[in-house]
């Protein structure tokens, strides 16, 4: 963000800023979003597997699966209602949502988890949300009201 003086002494904000705060607020919004229903669906799936007593593979897939349709929901939010920057928007989303994620769950383990593993999940992070902005940002471009019919 550039931040200029004028003649008058008051600060001139860039034009471009309020649409890159725009994308900003949005993604973070559409990561706290996607990490709630995220937490929701673990403590659910905790619940079926105590029941259940799913073997690791299973659980293993089930978190990951989790973890996608939440990355893919909060570039979803993001990027939607967003005129200018969506790709942006998606991209910083996946990767909000993915260091929040790990952050939350490091403290609900006590520990941090593996480093590695969070660095392999903000690339997964960022290429689905780029992706998802991408896509929703042709489907809910608003089209052109078409001239009248001719009589």
């Amino acid at each position: 963000m550039q931040n200029t003086r004028g003649a008058s002494g008051k600060r001139k904000e860039n034009k471009n800023s309020k649409p890159q705060k725009a994308a900003v607020g949005k993604s973070i919004k559409g990561a706290v979003f996607a990490l709630v229903v995220t937490v929701v669906c673990v403590l659910i799936f905790a619940v079926i597997v105590k029941q259940a007593g799913l073997s690791n593979e299973v659980i293993g897939a089930v978190n990951q699966t989790i973890k996608v349709v939440c990355i893919f929901l909060a570039a979803l939010i993001a990027s939607r209602n967003v005129s200018e920057g969506k790709i942006l928007a998606g991209i910083m989303a996946g990767a909000i949502y993915v260091v929040l994620g790990y952050l939350t769950f490091s403290l609900i383990d006590g520990q941090f988890g593996d480093i590695m593993m969070m660095f392999a999940d903000l690339v997964m992070g960022v290429v689905i949300g780029m992706l998802t902005a991408m896509v929703f940002s042709k489907v809910f471009v608003k089209q052109p009201e078409k001239a009248a019919k001719k009589a």
